[in-house]
C-alpha cells in the first residue's frame, strides 16, 4: 500500500501543533491535583520517562499515543528554538507556529473531587472533569483511557500514533540539520526560507519511509 507521508508538510504540522515551553520536573503525585499539573508539565517538556510515571492505561496503544504526541511537541519547540539561534524568531514563527508557555492556572484554582481510590480535575470556568485519577500505591496516577483526545477506536490510535512517531522523527532530523547549516538531501548551506522548508519536507518523508520499512522488515518475521 502506499504510504501517506507525502501530504503537504505544513498542514500536517498546523493541524497537530501544540508546543509549550516548560522544563520537565519529578513528577509530584501526592494530589490529583499536583499528578495533573505533573502530567502537563512532563507532556510539553518531552519528558516521556515521567509521563509514564503519571499514566494509567491497559491499553499499549493509548500510552504509546500519549508518549509519541509529547515527543512531537518537545520536537517542534527544539526545531523553532535552533532556527531562532541560526535565523532569528521572525523566521522561526513563520515555519514553526508554536505558543508560549501553558497556562496551568485554571488547574490550580480548579476542583479536585476524590472518592475513595478515584479522583476527578475540573479546571476552573469549566463544567466537567477535564481528568479522572486513580490512587495506584499511594500515588495519583491519570486514567488515561478517559482524557477525550483517546476515547477513539484504537486502529485510528495506531494511525495517530505512527503520523506523530514519524513527524517527530522528521523535526529531529531538521534540528540537526539546521544546527548543521546543511540540506540534508543536496548537502548545500542552508541560507533561505525554502531551503528550510525542502529540509524538512524531506526529512519527514524520510522518517515516513523509515518507518514503513521498519513496519514492513517487522511483518515479514516468522
Amino acid at each position: 500500500m502506499k504510504s501517506n507521508h507525502f501530504v503537504a508538510t505544513t498542514i500536517i504540522l498546523s493541524s497537530f501543533l501544540r508546543v509549550h515551553m516548560l522544563f520537565a520536573a519529578e513528577p509530584d503525585l501526592s494530589t490529583p491535583k499536583n499528578a495533573v499539573l505533573s502530567f502537563y508539565k512532563a507532556k510539553d517538556s518531552g519528558d516521556t520517562n515521567t509521563l509514564k510515571q503519571i499514566l494509567v492505561s491497559g491499553d499499549a496503544t493509548k500510552s504509546n499515543a500519549m508518549l509519541a504526541d509529547s515527543s512531537f511537541a518537545f520536537q517542534a519547540q527544539r526545531l523553532h528554538s535552533a532556527i531562532e539561534k541560526k535565523f532569528g524568531k521572525e523566521e522561526a514563527d513563520r515555519v514553526m507556529d508554536i505558543e508560549g508557555a501553558r497556562d496551568l492556572k485554571p488547574v490550580e484554582t480548579g476542583k479536585e473531587s476524590i472518592q475513595g481510590d478515584e479522583a476527578t480535575v475540573t479546571k476552573n470556568g469549566e463544567k466537567e472533569p477535564a481528568f479522572f485519577l486513580k490512587k495506584v500505591d499511594g500515588k495519583w496516577k491519570i486514567d488515561l483511557s478517559k482524557i477525550s483526545e483517546f476515547k477513539i477506536p484504537t486502529r485510528d490510535l495506531e494511525g495517530l500514533l505512527a503520523q506523530r512517531s514519524y513527524l517527530a522523527r522528521g523535526l529531529q532530523l531538521t534540528v540537526d540539520d539546521v544546527e548543521k547549516g546543511i540540506v540534508s538531501e543536496t548537502g548545500k548551506e542552508m541560507k533561505t526560507h525554502d531551503d528550510l522548508l525542502d529540509d524538512l519536507n524531506f526529512n519527514v518523508k524520510k522518517a515516513g519511509r523509515e518507518m514503513d520499512n521498519k513496519k514492513s522488515a517487522e511483518e515479514k518475521k516468522p
